[in-house]
């Protein structure tokens, strides 16, 4: 989904007094797991929503418009401003028909045992070339968060994945915490997310499956285009809803796609 169709719904995004109106999703259960969520309604149209630190605020709503232009689809966010400096962001719905969650999907274990013959089974080579993107994208913006739960994968008639799609790109905001020296709310459980991208890096490059789907040198290309697309998309966010993206954020991304582009072309 683009801007200018959420767009369309943005107006009537809170009550008279200035408030979204939401609810609690009771007992959502998704691939035999039972989630906490949130919905709100808008015109009739059902949207995800959570609240969040402007810093992944902004991480969801730049970054869910840029993976689709490098290769990788995306739910679209919007920001939503909660009053006394409360942020949050909604999301339009990817699931679909023939669509599940990478977290039962048992071709995504496959997947990472590097058997090209067995993965060919569960994906088309697209479905290949749109996860290895994704990781190097995930490198490039420090988002040590990718879990299977955080994207979906849809399938072709055959039952093998076509595309995916992605959620969630909040934890891309430790970008900034890593570089000026902040300690982050995951550093107790998950490794520093610098070290946590030079490890994806070079499963990546040593990986036989991603080299079937895409090489190195074309994720590297990919990774390049985004360094100048990174503070166009971001102007393009402000001139369509006037919402301006962290001017430091945007620069420590393209620094971190500069240097994940010369590492995967090593």
């Amino acid at each position: 989904m683009l801007y200018s169709e959420l767009l369309k719904h943005y107006p009537s995004l809170a009550d008279k007094k200035g408030r979204l109106i939401i609810e609690k999703i009771p007992n959502l259960k998704l691939d035999g797991r039972t989630w906490n969520a949130f919905r709100c309604y808008i015109n009739g149209e059902r949207f995800f929503f959570k609240s969040c630190p402007k810093s992944q605020s902004d991480a969801e709503v730049l970054i869910s418009q840029l993976f689709p232009k490098l290769g990788v689809p995306s739910a679209c966010y919007l920001p939503v401003d909660m009053g006394k400096n409360k942020n949050g962001v909604i999301s339009n719905c990817v699931r679909g028909q023939a669509c599940q969650s990478a977290y039962n999907f048992r071709g995504i274990e496959i997947l990472k045992t590097g058997s090209v013959k067995e993965a060919s089974k569960h994906f088309t080579e697209e479905g290949i070339k749109q996860i290895a993107v994704m990781q190097a994208l995930d490198c490039a913006t420090c988002n040590n968060d990718r879990h299977d739960g955080n994207y979906f994968v849809h399938k072709d008639s055959q039952g093998k994945v076509k595309t995916i799609s992605t959620i969630d790109h909040a934890n891309s905001d430790q970008i900034m915490k890593n570089i000026f020296g902040f300690i982050s709310f995951y550093d107790h459980f998950s490794m520093d997310v610098i070290e946590s991208r030079e490890r994806t890096l070079r499963t990546l490059k040593e990986n036989n499956i991603v080299l079937s789907a895409v090489s190195p040198t074309e994720l590297a290309k990919t990774i390049g285009d985004g360094i100048d697309l990174i503070p166009q998309t971001a102007k393009d966010i402000e001139e369509a809803i006037g919402y301006k993206v962290n001017e430091d954020y945007v620069s420590v991304l393209q620094h971190s796609f500069d240097h994940t582009a010369e590492e995967l072309n090593q």
